[in-house]
């Protein structure tokens, strides 16, 4: 073996651990764009691999959803499962989805992905996305009947496609029959709402609102008791920090706002709130009297009430800090959902006016002169 005679020793660099501001900036955790519809919220990738640990019929195990919730924990950007095979034969311990029959086991596998990552609540709440779908298959409907209706003769053939087009959608959603019923109503807010806002509109300190109880969905009194998602982060101008997790029976599905799980261990631990809270730039706690409230009165000592009602309570943070409020900047976006509602809005009644017009047929005396 060969060794040079002189050998040139180099020095290593001061070794220094990455801040989170560092770790924020590397574009090795920044968001990319994949293909026109899918953006991964950080570069990290777990590939397609041969784990070989489904049955050998291709069903789903244990072993299966210990090897993928070990990758998923990590929150990867994007975690590709293996490869799977359609065709109904033997495919050996490879996973399987050509029959109905391995439905339960992916069911599995897909909750795994909504409880561990990173976006994985649009599996959940991607009903959220289909609203302006919705809104132009309404004005698609409605102008699909009209053609219908004009095209059928007879006047009672098209009374009774008319029947048919109105019970329709009560048919197809048969849950929609309740809200005929009167299960589906508006309700006017209660007026301490309306005084708490006014308080925290007046003051021209910055800062968040953490609202409690602690819970995504909560059931009101002026509301008939209904579970509903909790309003204050529609009402209120301020910007509402709450729980985000989705609590069903025997599962929690976590939240996806950064800015309650910052302050969820804060929340949910046994220490005063007044320190912490400043802290976090929390300007104002809003207690409405629920059940389950009860237990978190002892922890707001320190915090000056400003108002107390019988629907709520408000507690103002004395000089919260200045801190960056995530989330709080993404109205880009609703904008132009809002502005493309709209458009679609003027573009249909715009229509219809258009073919509620009678239409008349124009002639002039010079059309029969070049037959003369």
């Amino acid at each position: 073996m060969n060794s040079p005679a002189h050998r040139v020793r180099h020095r290593l660099p001061p070794a220094r651990w990455p801040t989170r501001e560092d770790a924020a900036r590397a574009r090795w955790f920044s968001p990319i764009r994949i293909g026109r519809q899918l953006t991964a919220a950080e570069r990290t990738w777990v590939p397609a691999m041969v784990p070989w640990r489904a049955t050998g019929d291709g069903f789903v195990t244990p072993e299966v959803l210990d090897w993928y919730a070990r990758f998923a924990r990590g929150q990867p950007g994007v975690l590709v499962v293996e490869a799977t095979g359609i065709r109904d034969v033997r495919s050996g311990p490879l996973l399987r989805i050509g029959d109905d029959r391995f439905i339960p086991g992916l069911r599995a596998l897909v909750d795994l992905a909504v409880l561990h990552l990173p976006g994985g609540g649009l599996l959940r709440d991607a009903e959220k996305l289909v609203a302006p779908l919705a809104l132009v298959e309404a004005v698609g409907f409605g102008v699909g009947a009209e053609w219908l209706l004009s095209a059928l003769a007879g006047r009672r053939t098209r009374a009774a496609l008319a029947a048919v087009l109105v019970a329709a959608p009560v048919l197809l959603l048969p849950a929609l029959a309740w809200g005929a019923a009167g299960r589906l109503q508006p309700v006017a807010y209660p007026r301490e709402w309306a005084a708490a806002r006014e308080v925290m509109a007046a003051d021209p300190v910055p800062g968040a609102m953490l609202v409690l109880p602690w819970h995504l969905y909560l059931a009101f009194p002026w509301n008939g008791n209904r579970t509903v998602l909790d309003p204050a982060q529609r009402y209120f101008t301020r910007r509402a920090v709450g729980n985000d997790d989705l609590e069903l029976a025997g599962v929690t599905v976590p939240g996806e706002d950064p800015y309650g799980a910052r302050l969820a261990p804060l929340v949910t631990g046994p220490a005063p709130f007044a320190p912490g809270l400043g802290a976090a730039g929390i300007r104002y706690v809003l207690a409405f009297k629920l059940a389950g409230v009860e237990r978190f009165t002892p922890r707001l000592a320190g915090l000056a009430m400003v108002l107390d009602n019988p629907e709520l309570s408000l507690y103002r943070v004395p000089d919260p800090a200045v801190a960056h409020l995530p989330g709080a900047s993404g109205r880009g976006p609703v904008l132009l959902a809002d502005a493309l509602a709209l458009a679609t809005l003027a573009w249909a009644v715009t229509g219809l006016a258009m073919a509620g017009r009678r239409r008349k047929l124009v002639s002039s005396r010079r059309s029969g002169e070049g037959s003369r």
